[in-house]
């Protein structure tokens, strides 16, 4: 079961571009530099889009770091990285998808 802490609404221009898709459990410490990072790189990409953080249920800062950096949050209460990634894409705006980590492990600058 998913719950939305901020709701999708489709853009005023149509649909977007990209979705950056950050699932994340307990990433407090680094989510904040990867929202920062994925919305970096989208401002330099010419692409439409929005950074998505799917939060599994943190028992941390997490979903309020990432809100706070400037993604959209969405909780996403059944525990697994699989399940965080499904809810992510349904909750998509994005034409296309990137999927990242909230650990820090990929630099979408590669």
């Amino acid at each position: 079961m998913k719950t939305a802490e901020e709701p999708a609404q489709a853009s005023a221009a149509g649909p977007l571009d990209v979705s950056v898709i950050i699932p994340c459990l307990n990433e407090e410490i680094a989510v904040g530099e990867c929202v920062t990072e994925a919305r970096q790189w989208l401002s330099g990409s010419g692409f439409s889009g929005e950074v998505l953080v799917v939060d599994n249920a943190s028992t941390d800062g997490t979903a309020k770091v990432a809100r706070e950096a400037g993604a959209r949050v969405i909780t996403e209460l059944r525990r697994g990285k699989g399940n965080a990634f499904r809810t992510g894409v349904r909750e998509s705006r994005g034409r296309f998808i990137v999927m990242s980590d909230g650990d820090g492990t990929y630099n979408l600058s590669d």
